[in-house]
């Protein structure tokens, strides 16, 4: 079972998003599998309501990977680019399905374990090795695609971007404040 939906549609409220506007990625994909439980959930926005995301968090998203928008709950952008997959990619790809029994989308877990596979954490070996290991798992993951996501390179200015972005990891908190300065001295402004 997907842990920390209620936490996610409370956050969704605070940033004025609806359930259709977003797609679960990460771990809630191999939870959804049994392969583990998640410890916290991440989600994309999809193309059509980026807009509704707050500037500063948008532009922070220019330089890492995720927000953090609370303890359980991240924003991610473009999580999949190792895989050459860009976030408005999953939606033209069709790289995604409804959850079952839920009003959410989410990536299809050959993505995500594709992603644990370039990423090669040790947890990420560790899912990796469970779900082989595991039949019942094993029969809801369609190894062909799988395969087929593995075997793709992924371009050089995509590996460059994602490096970069890593980078800038380090400094986020920085980066916000600063933003949050700026946005402040705006609207005091006008």
């Amino acid at each position: 079972m997907l842990q920390h939906l209620d936490e996610l549609k409370e956050i969704l409220k605070k940033l004025s998003l609806n359930v259709d506007d977003i797609i679960i990625v990460g771990s809630g994909a191999i939870s959804e599998i049994g392969g583990r439980t998640n410890n916290d959930i991440e989600f994309c926005v999809r193309k059509k309501a980026r807009g509704k995301i707050p500037f500063y968090i948008r532009f922070l998203l220019l330089f890492v990977d995720h927000y953090d928008v609370s303890e359980n709950v991240d924003l991610f952008a473009n999580r999949y680019l190792k895989l050459g997959l860009y976030d408005s990619d999953i939606e033209k790809k069709l790289c995604f399905h409804k959850l079952e029994g839920s009003e959410f989308y989410m990536i299809d877990p050959e993505y995500e374990l594709g992603y644990k596979y370039f990423r090669n954490w040790p947890k990420d070996k560790i899912d990796l090795k469970n779900i082989e290991k595991d039949v019942h798992i094993k029969e809801k993951v369609n190894y062909a695609l799988f395969e087929s996501i593995i075997s793709k390179k992924c371009s050089f200015w995509n590996k460059l971007y994602f490096a970069f972005r890593r980078y800038m990891w380090k400094y986020k908190e920085y980066g916000e404040r600063f933003l949050k300065k700026i946005i402040t001295i705006q609207s005091t402004k006008k």
